[in-house]
């Protein structure tokens, strides 16, 4: 389902319904494989709640993504409070090559991480960033300016081991943005 919200059109929307309608039955075969370690009955309408709200939450999320035609579109998710959307709206910058969403991405970079969910977001937008620069020669020049505050944002957050997983990425993108290189 995740492949489908960050890589899939907004037609694609429509296969979540029979996700939702299927989870009940899902539920069923699954609690009935493990062979009696969970109460069936007991944790059936809990847990398919759950997951139908995971998979509306990413019905929603492809829809919103999918019916971005202009950058600043996706540029406007990538403040979206639902972590998967900004990573669907970094990705998809970085695919179109949006060298003008640049700022926007930089700052997606140095949005705060909260929880491990944040991680991923952040890793999309480096990539986004990587993938634009590394296309385009005017884009890296105009980017180079954000190498000292990407340094600045791994020195901030280097006593977080939570964001130490992905502090390394920031510093390579950092790295190449400055000294020119190609990624």
């Amino acid at each position: 389902m995740l492949g489908m919200v960050l890589l899939g059109s907004k037609s694609d929307a429509s296969q979540f319904d029979a996700l939702v309608k299927a989870e009940p039955a899902l539920f069923d075969k699954e609690c009935k494989e493990l062979g009696g370690e969970v109460d069936c009955a007991k944790e059936k309408q809990e847990t398919v709640a759950a997951r139908v709200k995971i998979v509306e939450g990413y019905k929603k999320v492809l829809a919103s993504a999918g019916a971005c035609a202009e950058p600043k579109c996706l540029e406007a998710l990538l403040q979206d409070p639902e972590p998967v959307a900004r990573e669907r709206a970094a990705y998809e910058l970085g695919r179109r090559g949006v060298a003008s969403s640049l700022p926007a991405l930089f700052a997606a970079i140095k949005r705060e991480v909260k929880d491990d969910v944040d991680l991923n977001p952040r890793f999309a937008a480096i990539c986004a960033v990587d993938w634009i620069t590394a296309a385009n020669p005017e884009a890296k020049k105009s980017a180079a300016a954000e190498a000292k505050g990407l340094q600045a944002l791994v020195k901030s957050d280097e006593r977080r081991p939570l964001t130490q997983r992905i502090a390394e990425e920031v510093l390579r993108l950092a790295c190449r943005l400055d000294s020119g290189d190609k990624p």
